[in-house]
C-alpha cells in the first residue's frame, strides 16, 4: 500500500478499485496531476577542491528533506567517470507538494541555507513524472 503525503487515501482507493494486481501496475499517468509522484534531478559541476564541503552541505540539507512530509526519498550521486559531476535525485509526493508545500516550509529555509553556496554550480534542474517502466533486483 502507498502511505505517503497528501492524497494518500485517495491514491490507495484508486489502486484498490482499479487493479487486482495492486498499485505497482496502476497507470501513473491516469492519476490526477496533484497526486503524481514527481522526481527532481539536479545536476551539479563541483570543483574537486569543494567536493568534500559540498557533500557535507548536502548531508546537512538532507535533514530538511527527511523532515519534509513532501519528500519521499533522495540520493546524491557522484559520476565515476568525472568526479566533478553530481546528480541529486529527489522524489516528491506531488508537484504541488514540492513547489507549494516544501518551498514555503521552514524546512526549505534550512535546506536552502545549506546548499546556497552551490546554486551557481547547477548545470540542470528538471522535474519528471514516473512512467511505470521500472525494475529493481533485490
Amino acid at each position: 500500500m502507498v502511505t505517503f503525503g497528501r492524497g494518500a487515501l485517495l491514491l490507495q482507493s484508486l489502486c484498490l478499485l482499479n487493479f487486482r494486481g495492486g498499485c505497482s501496475r496502476f497507470q501513473i499517468g491516469k492519476l490526477p496531476k496533484q497526486l503524481r509522484v514527481i522526481v527532481e534531478y539536479i545536476r551539479y559541476k563541483i570543483d574537486k577542491s569543494r567536493s568534500i564541503a559540498f557533500e557535507k552541505s548536502y548531508g546537512k540539507a538532507g535533514e530538511s528533506l527527511t523532515a519534509s512530509s513532501h519528500c519521499l526519498a533522495y540520493e546524491l550521486t557522484r559520476c565515476t567517470e568525472d568526479a566533478q559531476q553530481y546528480i541529486l535525485r529527489i522524489e516528491w509526493d506531488s508537484a504541488d507538494g514540492h513547489m507549494k508545500g516544501f518551498r514555503s516550509s521552514p524546512e526549505f529555509k534550512t535546506f536552502f541555507a545549506a546548499i546556497q553556496p552551490y546554486v551557481k554550480d547547477i548545470e540542470e534542474m528538471r522535474h519528471y513524472e514516473l512512467t511505470g517502466v521500472k525494475a529493481r533486483k533485490a
